[in-house]
């Protein structure tokens, strides 16, 4: 009898660990792995909100007058009319006249922060030098301009060379 007892207390032992103990401490490792991922979501979401606030303060300390320029190097949305009412502007400047100036909008800025490309292109009629003096200023532009093609015929005007302009800008959305 004496060792009877001893027996059925270790059978005991042994079921309740089978029987509960076991599943429960797998239960608390699994709770525990996702304790610990919920820690790391939350030093993630620290972090963030860490770099949130530093570029918070890094924005807010930009001038307003840097803001405008920012915008007009790469304006939020695309204003056509606006782009070639400037760019005829600094042609009117350097006493050019220019023809069939239009823009094309080659690809649109779906996706908040995509970049989309605007294809403008014109003829004028120009001395060598005024043409050039106009490329600067249009080079001195805020604006990014992407001139991908010039070229000229000379002979058929008494003033000047007959150019033909092809350039890409660009805007964010």
């Amino acid at each position: 009898m004496k060792i009877i007892i001893p027996i059925i207390l270790l059978a005991l032992a042994g079921g309740l660990y089978l029987g509960y103990i076991d599943g429960a401490y797998d239960q608390v490792k699994t709770l525990q792995a996702e304790e610990e991922e919920y820690d790391r979501a939350l030093q993630q979401s620290e972090d963030l909100n860490a770099i949130h606030d530093r570029l918070l303060a890094t924005y807010n300390g930009i001038s307003s007058t840097d803001l405008d320029r920012l915008r007009k190097l790469l304006p939020e949305n695309i204003d056509s009319i606006r782009l070639l009412i400037d760019i005829d502007g600094i042609a009117a400047e350097n006493g050019l006249a220019l023809s069939g100036l239009n823009a094309d909008v080659e690809q649109a800025a779906d996706e908040p922060g995509e970049i989309g490309t605007v294809r403008v292109r014109f003829t004028t009629v120009a001395p060598y030098l005024t043409f050039k003096d106009f490329l600067r200023d249009l080079e001195a532009s805020l604006r990014i301009f992407n001139i991908d093609s010039i070229s000229f015929t000379s002979g058929q005007t008494g003033t000047g060379l007959l150019y033909t302009v092809s350039f890409e800008t660009y805007w964010m959305n």
